[in-house]
């Protein structure tokens, strides 16, 4: 896909997707900033909007062991029971009430891309 100013990166869409590159060795679609090759070759500019996501020292920019440990710190505080907690809110956050929040995701994503 093609992010603001040229920026083009992939996009997983699918459930089957998602899983292949989860299991996978982190080589082919590795999430750390160093994997990204327009990242390495300078085809991303050093001013470009979504920078600090990429290069953000979080668990969804880390590979392997780093993101499993990152990930059993959150899950303790995202137990089933605190995220059914959460539900109200962030169903308030969406635009029409009558839709389902994958429906709000994919409507904000395409007029963001237009």
């Amino acid at each position: 896909m093609e992010l603001p100013r040229g920026v083009r990166a992939w996009a997983v869409t699918t459930d089957a997707l998602v899983r292949e590159v989860l299991s996978g060795d982190g080589k082919v679609f590795g999430k750390h900033a160093s994997h990204w090759a327009a990242l390495r070759d300078g085809a991303v500019p050093p001013d470009w909007p979504l920078l600090h996501l990429v290069l953000g020292e979080h668990m969804l920019m880390r590979d392997g062991a780093e993101h499993r440990r990152l990930r059993g710190l959150l899950s303790k505080a995202f137990t089933r029971s605190r995220v059914e907690a959460l539900r109200p809110r962030i169903e308030d956050k969406r635009e029409d009430p009558g839709e389902d929040l994958t429906t709000t995701a994919r409507r904000r994503r395409v007029r963001h891309h237009a």
